[in-house]
């Protein structure tokens, strides 16, 4: 009696052992695809950062290109010199 009462409980922790193993497999599965996804999203983002970035700086370059040309501003340039200080150390002096 004793033996058959025991190949049944290790029949039934056998089948919870199956269905445990079963389930975290359908969650791993899950995990994949979440994976597969949150990979997509990166790489989306990767490429719109990137694409912003080069529309920025050709809008930049383009907007300086014309303010240049049409004579809109007119900056001030820096006349630089080199200095010894008694060889202490090299400074930059600038005048505008």
């Amino acid at each position: 009696m004793a033996d058959v009462e025991l190949h049944q409980q290790l029949g039934r922790i056998e089948g919870k052992l199956d269905a445990a193993m079963s389930s975290m497999s359908r969650a791993h599965e899950r995990l994949d695809k979440h994976d597969d996804k949150i990979g997509a999203l990166e790489n989306f983002q990767a490429k719109a950062i990137g694409y912003a970035t080069a529309a920025a700086t050709v809008v930049s370059l383009a907007g300086n290109y014309i303010i240049k040309k049409m004579g809109w501003v007119d900056l001030p340039r820096l006349h630089c010199r080199h200095v010894d200080v008694s060889n202490v150390r090299r400074q930059n002096r600038c005048n505008i």
